[in-house]
């Protein structure tokens, strides 16, 4: 048996320090990544744990999954939960002077928080692109009401739930030219479901990127909606709930002090942005819609289903298109996929009478009391499946808080479009006089229809608006920001308007 000796060479003084630092660095970074927070229960499997999660959900609970999935983005350094809840300012400087809070160790804590942003947390820690993150409520103003109730209670406060990553300055230290990225979500969801996507929104240099709660979803405020079933859907209706939205917004925006944004918004915030550029031209400088829901014209409205029956692969933007396979083409069998599936006739009906009396899945989950987390986790395993199990834990958590909370503006959701999903007043119709930049995007196995962003496409054009792009991001569904993240952000880089340095 041959023997073989071995040796240990010395290493020399800097090998060693050299070793040591990195050995350093990974511990630290062991130590600064996020934890999940311990009031996070696992995953429901059983009744037994079903309860459980059920009897601990709370305020607290959806503020920390939130913070936990905006954490992964970087701009949290140094952060915890309520760190900065005795900054005194929710607008435009809330973020520079959270900031400052943090690191001034002789600040006078008030004796009393406001219990609104008693959850206020700011990132301690500049990132490399001198950009820090802060998650707040800020306040709109009081519910304007004339409620013979509201005579006596007083009128509700209103607060948008709000993400901001910018640099810790005030407002009058920042670029005139400084970008405004604004983002908005779908029906029923929070902006935290965009948790993977946050850095790629506040990547374009000399910007500033906000993602939203709309008023009555996610952890905003949620004021009463209530409208009769028994009362047609006039335009003066669907008007009144695209106003109870778009009203909240330019509120926000003002408060905000934000002259002009882009604005990106996913499904029915996709629509809701495109009504809030046609009521406020002058706010919007650039449109990003993502699966947006509301544009083409129903099928059964058409003279012809000649033009939405197959889309062409020509009306699609191919330089730009977000590929994960060989090649940027979309194939014919990709576009049949991005259409909606028909349904029977009966299962319509019932849906139909569903939908017209606002039995939303929400209100279900709600009624579900004890069984609600089980049946939340069903749906969670399915549909994050492609998530680390801390995220996924999280995100389940999180969509527990915000679905399960007071029903609001998803009341709204039956004025604005009919059973099907199809606007009761297409947008297909109204947007002619849309003259900044549009992009649409659509996942290629997407339930909605990238036939309304080509139909869109072509009118705006006729219109005189050359401005106007439609992508499909490979391996995705509706939910294409966290379906097919990596491809969705390289995307979202490329069509960001990029200000001047």
């Amino acid at each position: 048996m041959t023997t073989v000796e071995t040796k240990q060479v010395p290493m020399d003084q800097g090998a060693q320090e050299s070793l040591a630092d990195v050995a350093s660095a990974a511990v630290e970074s062991l130590d600064s990544a996020p934890q999940v927070p311990s009031s996070i229960l696992p995953i429901p499997n059983s009744m037994l744990s079903s309860v459980s999660s059920w009897w601990n959900v709370s305020a607290k609970q959806t503020a920390e999954a939130e913070f936990f999935l905006y954490s992964k983005s970087g701009y949290f350094q140094g952060a915890f939960l309520g760190n900065a809840k005795a900054c005194s300012s929710d607008g435009p400087d809330a973020l520079a002077e959270a900031y400052a809070l943090v690191h001034d160790d002789a600040a006078a804590q008030p004796t009393s928080i406001s219990k609104v942003n008693q959850f206020m947390t700011v990132g301690s820690q500049l990132s490399i692109d001198g950009k820090v993150g802060c998650i707040r409520m800020v306040d709109i103003g009081a519910e304007k009401s004339t409620s013979f109730l509201n005579m006596f209670r007083g009128q509700a406060k209103r607060y948008i739930n709000t993400l901001e990553i910018g640099t810790p300055l005030k407002q009058e230290e920042q670029p005139k030219d400084e970008e405004k990225i604004v983002l908005v979500h779908g029906y029923g969801a929070g902006s935290a479901f965009f948790f993977k996507n946050v850095d790629a929104f506040a990547a374009p240099r000399n910007s500033r990127f906000f993602a939203l709660d709309w008023l009555g979803m996610g952890r905003s405020s949620r004021p009463a909606y209530r409208t009769s079933h028994t009362e047609a859907r006039t335009v003066e209706r669907v008007d009144a709930a695209e106003s109870f939205f778009l009203t909240s917004l330019e509120q926000w925006r003002e408060k905000m002090k934000i002259e002009k944004m882009t604005l990106v918004g996913h499904s029915l915030g996709g629509y809701l942005s495109l009504a809030y550029a046609l009521k406020y031209p002058e706010r919007v400088s650039n449109l990003i819609l993502v699966s947006p829901v509301g544009i083409p014209v129903p099928p059964n409205e058409l003279r012809t289903l000649k033009e939405n029956k197959h889309a062409n692969p020509e009306d699609l933007d191919h330089a730009s298109i977000s590929s994960t396979s060989s090649g940027n083409t979309i194939s014919s069998e990709d576009l049949q996929r991005s259409k909606p599936q028909s349904m029977g006739a009966r299962t319509r009906n019932i849906l139909g009478w569903l939908w017209d009396r606002n039995m939303s899945p929400f209100s279900v989950l709600r009624n579900s009391a004890i069984f609600g987390p089980l049946l939340m986790s069903a749906y969670t395993k399915r549909r994050f499946s492609a998530l680390s199990p801390d995220e996924k834990l999280c995100l389940h958590a999180y969509c527990h808080g915000v679905f399960t909370g007071r029903g609001s503006s998803e009341y709204c959701l039956a004025d604005i479009l009919a059973p099907g999903a199809f606007a009761r007043l297409p947008m297909v119709r109204r947007i002619s006089s849309i003259k900044v930049n549009v992009s649409f995007l659509y996942g290629s196995h997407d339930w909605m229809d990238v036939n309304g962003g080509i139909k869109a496409k072509r009118v705006l054009g006729a219109a005189g608006n050359p401005n106007v792009r439609v992508f499909i991001v490979k391996k995705s569904g509706h939910h294409l920001y966290l379906d097919n993240a990596t491809e969705f952000n390289k995307l979202i880089k490329q069509l960001l308007p990029v200000a001047a340095p």
